[in-house]
């Protein structure tokens, strides 16, 4: 099927909507995704903005929805069975009407395009009603038919003058039938039918026109070729050139005519053998003035056609092989003929006119509002946002390294390996002090032991532990005194390694305060003496007696008998006892022996203990940190979590607005575009010449100069 000849106001619906309709969609699409936004610091509320914004695009969508909705109107006028119906579903490629021997209702018909097909009364007093389907159609205009007929005759028969607004108010005005129809759809045009002046209904053009939209028109008036000579049939036509300014005069011919020739034969009539003859006649002939007068100065225009096979070939969807070539080329100039009427049409201009001056307000409230929204510093609002969440981010992963770090790895820190070192030395030293001043003290007591009748064990755990004991519980609080000397030493967290010092200061963490805390909560070590005997027995020399000399006794033999079992040397032993069997050599080797097992249990005891407080230490720096980490984990928590959806939001921001931005730029130059192409500061618009859907195709991409220079016209 041959595509159909576009009118000026389809291909001005088609360019409109390409510049306008993406701006439409991002307008719904930047307020959706501002409406959730805080406002915050901004200089504009994202969410006014978004209501202003949604408000601007429903405006625009609304002017898009009545440019689109936008339709040129074609009256079909004529006297009765002069071919209208045909004529508009040849128009139409489609049957509106269904064929009948009964005359049809004289009322208005309009026949228009519609996605669902729908069909609606409309009555004399203003009411409305749908109907569902074509047979139901035809039965409610057979009654109103039959009604009207009835109430015209009742009128006359009282002598009155039938008033249809007096007598049946109730009579159909109007039928609006919609059903899909790419021909009316691709050229924007809705095809109204008119009743006959001589109907009840209506007497003049004007009563057919109440109601109808001041948009482009056309009046179209079917004449069968036998009608053209009687004047009684252009009734209406002076009335019908004041309402619409021009008129097409379209000669129906009849398919069927035919003549006799001299041999008496029948052959196809004059009328089809050369119909040019008949506006000849009719320019000629005339005898209506108002005709005569359009016609001398082109007000009117005559064309010819076979109606019922154009419509033939229309309905049948092959015009292009079906109809003869001088229906198709009729036809043709036909459609030809109405879209230049529709095309200069004073009402598309002005339509025009408004559409563009509306398309044109509608951008610069756009551009108001996007200028206005801060779009210059939205970058660097999200810029900062963006190193303050990445800062706190960082934080956290800090944090996190620092409580999943081994102990092992701690343990070799500086500041704990040099801690540990300086402890270890520090406790030595101050149990080599404690060690000599114990020295002293043992050797009185062991003076004082062999000054009396005491046993062995007497000595060992009545003089010479407790006085262990003592030295060991200071030993436990110098060493608890030098942990918090070195704690308090400000160089304490000095030297780290880089991987800490890095960790430490993504994670704002100062290590001293945090290991001087911890160091606080450990208890200070055991000042219990280990379970060493502070005597070596064996050490100590025994005199034997002439007997033990005589058998050869061991020593061993020898230092039992006189002090008891080792384990137990509870023997008393009498002050010149011990001067006869062990004298001044024993006194000696035992003075030597506690002293070195006493000094070698401090020592050893200082290590132990400097290790017990680091170990404790660091436990509880661990417990220290892990609970830091915790408080700082959940204080920046929340933070993070705003921070990252507010740099979520400024990014949204700033794309919906950019793209915004954007699409108003597009639709800037593409409304340059279509006020170039459709211009209407003429008297008439200027249409291009229509090759295709090529030449519908507008370039969206002109530059904002074209824009501002086309606002300031």
């Amino acid at each position: 099927m041959r595509a159909m000849q576009r009118t000026e106001l389809s291909l001005f619906a088609r360019a409109f909507a390409r510049a306008l309709a993406p701006l439409a969609g991002e307008l719904a699409g930047a307020a959706a995704k501002l409406a959730p936004i805080r406002r915050g610091d901004l200089a504009v509320d994202p969410r006014m903005l978004s209501t202003a914004l949604e408000a601007t695009g429903d405006e625009l969508a609304g002017l898009l929805t009545r440019v689109a909705a936008e339709r040129s109107a074609v009256f079909l006028f004529g006297p009765a069975k002069s071919g209208k119906s045909t004529l508009l579903a040849a128009l139409c490629g489609a049957l509106a009407h269904e064929p009948s021997l009964r005359p049809g209702y004289p009322c208005v018909q309009r026949v228009r395009h519609a996605a669902e097909p729908a069909c609606t009364l409309e009555r004399l007093e203003g009411s409305a009603e749908r109907v569902s389907d074509a047979t139901a159609l035809r039965l409610v205009l057979a009654r109103a038919n039959e009604e009207l007929a009835e109430t015209v005759r009742a009128a006359r028969a009282a002598g009155e003058v039938f008033d249809p607004a007096r007598h049946l108010r109730t009579a159909v005005r109007r039928v609006d039938r919609a059903f899909v129809c790419e021909r009316l759809e691709r050229i924007s045009v809705e095809l109204i039918e008119c009743p006959p002046f001589s109907g009840p209904l209506f007497r003049d053009p004007s009563q057919l026109l109440v109601g109808e939209a001041d948009a482009a028109r056309v009046a179209l008036f079917v004449v069968r070729p036998e009608q053209l000579c009687d004047g009684a049939h252009f009734e209406g036509v002076e009335e019908l050139l004041a309402s619409f300014g021009q008129l097409l005069l379209v000669v129906n011919l009849d398919p069927r005519g035919r003549d006799i020739d001299p041999q008496g034969e029948l052959v196809p009539g004059a009328e089809r053998e050369d119909p040019l003859r008949l506006v000849e006649a009719l320019t000629a002939l005339t005898t209506e003035p108002a005709l005569e007068r359009a016609l001398r100065d082109g007000r009117a225009r005559v064309l010819v056609l076979d109606a019922l096979e154009a419509a033939r070939a229309r309905v049948a969807g092959n015009d292009d092989r079906g109809a003869s070539s001088d229906e198709r080329i009729r036809l043709d100039e036909l459609e030809s003929a109405l879209a230049e009427v529709l095309d200069e049409h004073p009402a598309l201009r002005t339509f025009v006119a408004s559409a563009l001056r509306h398309g044109r307000e509608t951008l610069a409230e756009v551009r108001e509002l996007v200028g206005g929204a801060g779009l210059a510093e939205l970058p660097r609002r999200e810029e900062e946002a963006e190193a303050e969440r990445a800062s706190r981010e960082r934080i956290e992963r800090a944090l996190r390294r620092l409580t999943d770090r081994k102990r092992a790895a701690w343990e070799v820190e500086p500041v704990f390996a040099g801690l540990r070192e300086a402890l270890t030395t520090r406790c030595t030293r101050a149990a080599v002090r404690i060690g000599a001043e114990l020295g002293p003290a043992m050797e009185a007591a062991l003076e004082d032991w062999f000054a009396t009748g005491e046993s062995l064990r007497d000595l060992l755990q009545g003089r010479f532990v407790p006085r262990l004991a003592a030295a060991h519980g200071e030993l436990a609080r110098a060493v608890a005194a030098e942990l918090r000397a070195l704690l308090a030493d400000p160089a304490l967290a000095a030297t780290l390694s880089p991987e800490l010092a890095r960790d430490l200061g993504d994670a704002r963490v100062e290590l001293g305060p945090l290991v001087r805390t911890a160091g606080e909560g450990v208890v200070p070590p055991s000042s219990q003496a280990p379970a060493l005997r502070p005597l070596d027995i064996e050490v100590i020399p025994v005199r034997p007696r002439l007997r033990e000399r005589f058998f050869f006794r061991s020593e061993a033999f020898v230092r039992r008998a006189l002090f008891g079992p080792p384990e137990l040397p509870g023997l008393p032993l009498t002050s010149e006892e011990k001067q006869r069997r062990l004298g001044r050599e024993a006194r000696s080797r035992m003075k030597k022996n506690a002293e070195g097992r006493a000094q070698t249990a401090l020592a050893e005891r200082a290590r132990a203990m400097a290790s017990q407080s680091w170990e404790a230490l660091l436990a509880a720096f661990a417990t220290a940190l892990e609970r830091h980490v915790e408080r700082e984990l959940a204080r920046l928590a929340n933070p993070l979590e705003e921070l990252t959806t507010r740099v979520q939001e400024l990014r949204s921001l700033r794309e919906a607005l950019g793209a915004l931005e954007r699409a108003l730029e597009r639709a800037g130059a593409g409304l340059v575009e279509v006020a170039q192409r459709f211009p209407v500061a003429a008297a008439l618009l200027v249409p291009r010449a229509r090759g295709g859907d090529a030449d519908d195709r507008a370039d969206a991409n002109r530059s904002s100069a074209e824009y501002s220079a086309f606002e300031s016209r």
